[in-house]
C-alpha cells in the first residue's frame, strides 16, 4: 500500500483542506500548512485594523464637524451682517462649502497615493508568501473612496447650510 500521497491544491491556505486532513488522520510533512495559520493571523490583524480604522474615521468626521461649527461660530457676526445686507444663505455658505470640498479632495488624493504605494509594497511580499495570490483591483478601493468623498462632502455642505440658515433665523 502507498505510504505517501502528494496533493496539489490551488489554495494551500484553505481551511477545508486542514479539516479534511484532520478528519482522515493524515499527517502533513513540512511547513506547508503554515500558510493556513498565517492567513488566519492576517485575517485577525486585518479585522483589528479595520475596526480601529473605523473608529478613527468616525472620530475624524466628528472633529471635522466640530471644526466647521467653530469656524462658523467665530465668524457669526460677519455672517449675520452679510445676511442682513441682502446676501442669500446659499451665497454666504458657498466659500465655506468650497473650502470643505477642497480639503476633502486633498485628503482623498493623499489617501489614494498612500493606498497605491502600500499596495505596491506589500503586493510583492504577499506574492512571495502566497504564489497563488494574484491580487485584486485597486479600482474598488478608488470607488469606495470616491463614494465616501461624496457622502462626507454632502453632509458637510448640508451642515454648513443649516448652520448659516440658523444664523439668519436668529435675527
Amino acid at each position: 500500500e502507498p505510504s505517501r500521497l502528494i496533493v496539489e491544491v490551488t489554495n494551500p491556505a484553505d481551511e477545508s483542506i486542514l479539516h479534511y486532513l484532520d478528519d482522515h488522520h493524515y499527517e502533513v510533512e513540512g511547513d506547508r500548512l503554515e500558510a493556513g495559520k498565517t492567513v488566519g493571523f492576517l485575517r485577525t490583524v486585518v479585522g483589528l485594523v479595520l475596526g480601529i480604522g473605523l473608529v478613527i474615521t468616525l472620530l475624524s468626521f466628528y472633529i471635522l464637524v466640530l471644526s466647521i461649527y467653530l469656524l462658523l461660530q467665530k465668524n457669526t457676526t460677519e455672517l449675520q451682517s452679510l445676511l442682513l445686507i441682502g446676501y442669500s444663505v446659499r451665497r454666504v455658505a458657498f466659500p465655506y462649502q468650497l473650502l470643505v470640498i477642497g480639503l476633502n479632495m486633498l485628503v482623498l488624493g493623499i489617501s489614494f497615493a498612500g493606498v497605491w504605494l502600500l499596495r505596491w509594497v506589500y503586493g510583492e511580499w504577499l506574492s512571495a508568501l502566497f504564489p497563488a495570490w494574484s491580487g485584486s483591483s485597486i479600482w474598488l478601493t478608488f470607488g469606495v473612496g470616491i463614494c465616501l468623498f461624496v457622502l462626507v462632502s454632502s453632509l458637510n455642505i448640508i451642515i454648513i447650510h443649516k448652520k448659516i440658515s440658523k444664523l439668519w433665523k436668529i435675527e
